[in-house]
């Protein structure tokens, strides 16, 4: 999935800001831009300097990418989640769209003039965006975070109406995962001891077989 959105728009934020091949315009089939919650007058205020605008690109990125990797976490596979992600998506597809639409533009005037002066305009691919405004950046950066809590109310909704849904806090999970541990540790003292034991020791190695297919160390044919 992440691959596909990085083909997408403004993933490439991390290589060299929105950055896309000469195809770009051609290749984005649906608009989501208009999903995009940057202001009308954030678009007009001055460009960011040099000073902030790779810290921001960098923030942009880890912001975009948390954000897919939510969507991709696996306790949120079952079809119950299905209309929350997807809302989310979109939303990471609007402010992705709107970057990217922002650049073609901006690269189109920057290549006639170049061309019009007899000089040679670098690609897109390794063109920067210029006119990106710390407003644009405020509001995709806002747009992004209120997207991902809105998306964990909807999960707590919908776990409050689907027990097994449910997940564990990050303490109950450790506590868990100990115990599991714990029982795997006092199993293999049994085995261990038992073994080479002529009376025990099919019995040893039968329950260790049984805990490697629980593990998923080992596929067997032991039931």
């Amino acid at each position: 999935m992440k691959k596909q959105i990085i083909s997408l728009g403004a993933l490439a934020v991390a290589s060299s800001l929105f950055t896309w091949d000469n195809k770009a315009d051609a290749i984005v089939t649906k608009d989501y831009s208009k999903e995009s919650r940057v202001k009308e007058n954030s678009k007009y205020d001055s460009p960011m300097s040099n000073w902030y605008y790779w810290g921001k690109v960098k923030s942009l990125e880890s912001q975009f990418a948390d954000a897919i990797d939510i969507i991709e976490d696996y306790q949120y596979g079952e079809k119950e989640y299905k209309d929350a992600k997807d809302k989310l998506m979109t939303r990471i597809l609007g402010e992705d769209q709107y970057l990217l639409k922002k650049k073609i533009e901006e690269y189109k005037q920057y290549r006639e003039r170049y061309l019009k002066a007899g000089l040679s305009p670098v690609k897109f691919y390794d063109y920067n965006l210029y006119d990106f405004t710390m407003k644009e950046y405020n509001d995709i950066h806002q747009s992004l975070k209120d997207a991902v809590e809105e998306f964990y109310q909807e999960v707590k909704h919908i776990q409050s109406k689907n027990s097994d849904l449910q997940t564990y806090d990050k303490k109950t999970e450790d506590k868990e995962t100990d115990n599991v541990y714990s029982l795997v540790s006092e199993i293999d003292t049994i085995v261990a001891t038992y073994y080479g034991d002529k009376n025990h020791g099919e019995h040893a190695k039968e329950l260790r077989a049984k805990l490697d297919i629980i593990l998923g160390e080992e596929k067997s044919q032991i039931e």
